[in-house]
């Protein structure tokens, strides 16, 4: 027997038997292990047959078929030879007919599908059975997963460097989840994609990321590392890269100032500057107006 059932959305990580996905087009095709199963997706699975799928956050969902009712109770006693399931009925009606051993009456064969089930299966054969061993074996027992860690250090206004990381270890279908990005600067993948606390990178993306410096930094703020965490559903482990930034001081700016006004007075003039890494220390006077007298704010010196 079987039973179709509408599912969350996930990844298979764990695949007991068969089952069938039916997409947007109606038909039913074979459920394959680190397929992604959509929300509006429908799945069919065999008797005894179980699905384990992980959300997008590496937790486990494991879907079975409904409980079995009683007609599927009758079915599997009938496929296990049990000689007091195999339908009988008296000549007189009830239980106590004299039908003779020799004309007991068994099933031999029964296929039971829905008229519209059987016209919208592609054209793979679907074969039905129980379910005896997890296939493909080596997901019953899957192997720990590990997120490799790295250190890089990089300099303000720099070109970008690559985290150093390589492809996490492990068994099954691998998702790889970003947890938390540095402050300042930016991560990207090798396509020069944006990478934020919350992407879902497939494992073979953490070789490719790569950190570009900031334009300007002070040198005291914290940059915080870049922390990912992956996943086989079973199992779950976190990586790292810690980062440091070296400051480049960078050369003060002086702003301009203007004064208009009329001869014989005295004209307020604002002179200044910025500092990127902090504040001026002192401002020198290289030329001097060639008429008139540059005063302080006193007005005297």
């Amino acid at each position: 027997m079987s039973s179709e059932f509408v599912s969350p959305r996930g990844i298979v990580v764990s695949l007991w038997g068969k089952a069938y996905v039916r997409g947007a087009n109606g038909q039913w095709r074979l459920l394959k292990l680190g397929e992604r199963v959509q929300p509006q997706d429908s799945l069919l699975t065999e008797q005894d047959s179980i699905v384990m799928m992980i959300d997008s956050q590496g937790v486990v969902h494991p879907l079975a078929a409904p409980l079995a009712t009683e007609a599927d109770r009758v079915i599997a006693a009938l496929d296990s030879a049990d000689p007091q399931a195999a339908p009988a009925v008296g000549l007189a009606g009830g239980d106590g007919g004299g039908l003779q051993a020799g004309l007991r009456v068994e099933r031999i064969v029964e296929a039971v599908a829905p008229v519209a089930l059987a016209t919208a299966l592609a054209a793979t054969p679907v074969g039905f059975g129980r379910a005896t061993q997890s296939d493909p074996s080596e997901l019953s027992n899957a192997a720990a997963v590990t997120a490799p860690s790295s250190s890089i250090a990089a300099i303000e206004q720099g070109v970008g460097i690559a985290l150093g990381l390589s492809v996490p270890g492990g068994s099954g279908p691998l998702q790889v989840v970003v947890t938390q990005v540095p402050a300042i600067g930016q991560i990207v993948t090798a396509a020069a994609t944006p990478v934020l606390a919350g992407t879902t990178l497939a494992a073979t993306d953490l070789p490719g990321l790569r950190y570009l410096p900031p334009a300007d930094y002070d040198g005291q703020t914290p940059i915080a590392p870049f922390v990912y965490s992956v996943s086989n559903g079973p199992s779950t482990a976190s990586g790292s890269t810690v980062i440091s930034v070296t400051a480049v001081n960078d050369t003060p700016v002086a702003s301009n100032g203007a004064a208009s006004g009329n001869e014989d007075g005295t004209l307020a003039v604002s002179l200044g500057g910025s500092d990127v890494d902090g504040t001026l220390a002192n401002v020198r006077v290289t030329a001097l107006p060639g008429n008139g007298v540059l005063l302080l704010a006193d007005g005297a010196t």
